[in-house]
């Protein structure tokens, strides 16, 4: 039975999960009283008498377990050696093939360091005002006005708050996802005293 509750009358047909596994349990009526019994357990009669109550209760659970499960991401970050190895293949390449996969894999290692317009190397790289944007090094983003060099687009970008266009100096990017708010709108929902916590295409939480 689940850890710290009793079967009742109230709790017939319910489900929780047992103490000892993973598998739910069901609150069912024996003779004059009840008692909790595993599902894969019950008799046909029982599971026929409770079908609904089933697969409602499953239902419930899992959407409880999905909103408390803890999601881990893993990155791969190569070694030293590895490293090196990928820096001289990528030097043999033509400048076009460079530019391309610099523009494909901008988040991996060697994306991250190398600028995908000029192919030098970059220590820290920025991008656009577009999301999508691979990024350009601090040398190549100092030219960037109303065309980005890189990804060829004009620099005015959708609020997506207000839904007006925005140029560049008009939004702020958030970070991580890199989706644009306009000044305009992030000061309104400070004055409002609701200040914006969720990027609001993505809903990512970590935006400052």
């Amino acid at each position: 039975m689940p850890r710290g509750v009793i079967a009742t009358r109230r709790l017939e047909g319910s489900l929780s999960w047992r103490r000892t596994s993973k598998t739910p349990c069901i609150c069912i009526k024996k003779n004059d009283t009840w008692e909790w019994k595993n599902i894969n357990e019950l008799s046909k009669e029982n599971f026929e008498k409770y079908r609904e109550q089933i697969s409602e209760g499953i239902n419930k659970l899992q959407c409880k377990t999905s909103e408390t499960a803890v999601h881990i991401k893993y990155k791969y970050i190569p070694s030293p050696t590895e490293y090196e190895l990928m820096k001289r293949l990528f030097n043999y390449l033509p400048n076009k093939h460079k530019r391309n996969f610099m523009i494909e894999f901008s988040n991996t290692k060697l994306g991250t360091n190398v600028c995908a317009n000029c192919l030098g190397f970059a220590i820290e790289k920025k991008k656009c005002v577009h999301h999508d944007c691979a990024g350009l090094c601090e040398g190549c983003y100092e030219f960037l006005h109303d065309m980005c060099p890189l990804c060829k687009k004009a620099q005015i970008v959708k609020c997506p708050i207000c839904r007006e266009d925005k140029k560049r100096t008009e939004v702020i990017l958030l970070k991580n996802c890199h989706h644009p708010i306009c000044h305009k709108c992030f000061a309104h929902s400070a004055e409002a005293k609701s200040l914006i916590k969720k990027c609001p295409i993505c809903r990512n939480e970590e935006i400052f």
